[in-house]
């Protein structure tokens, strides 16, 4: 599915099943020109189903699998995710703010995940979470003529399990004046 298509963008990481209405991004999906979307080649990203990890052998006795529903889209959100190693996920999009929704967590490891966009501005804090937890964080960010939105992951123990990236139609944007301490510096500088 091509970006060029899309507006709205709904993207189920890691190696389990999809959920519906989610594009799939796998460990080592890296981006594809075609496709508009990916991981750049830098970094390393390694994934985790703990669907699967759950399923025991036919002679010993099964756990749920599906807690909260059996195939419900949030518990397919939460079960896999990847493990993103100062990785930058890349989306091919128009000039424009927009607005990311995350999930973030993991059932049986402490996360944190630190989230940069762009040439490395921090979009958010620190994202921790316990075991067992998983956060859902917003943030807006703008994406310049030219230009693909980029987030960077990294941290102690970085996770993503689901983002979604829609058009921030009614932003507010403020123009700060002042020397190149305190503006956002395009690439070349």
């Amino acid at each position: 599915m091509s970006t060029s298509t899309l507006s709205h963008f709904k993207f189920d990481f890691g190696p389990g099943n999809t959920a519906s209405d989610y594009i799939g991004i796998r460990p080592g999906m890296i981006y594809d020109e075609e496709l508009g979307y990916g991981f750049e080649s830098v970094g390393t990203i390694y994934g985790r189903d703990r669907a699967e990890e759950r399923i025991v052998p036919d002679n010993q006795q099964s756990v749920a699998v599906n807690r909260g529903g059996f195939g419900s889209v949030r518990k397919r959100l939460q079960d896999s995710f990847c493990i993103p190693l100062n990785a930058v996920f890349r989306l091919d999009v128009p000039a424009g703010s927009y607005r990311i929704h995350l999930i973030i967590g993991d059932e049986l490891a402490e996360t944190r995940t630190i989230i940069k966009a762009g040439e490395g501005r921090l979009i958010l804090p620190e994202i921790e979470t316990p075991p067992g937890q998983w956060i859902e964080e917003k943030c807006t960010v703008h994406v310049r003529e030219g230009d693909s939105l980029r987030l960077s992951f990294s941290g102690a123990a970085p996770r993503i399990n689901a983002m979604e990236i829609m058009p921030a139609d009614q932003t507010l944007t403020v123009f700060i004046a002042g020397d190149s301490t305190v503006c956002d510096q395009p690439a070349a500088g």
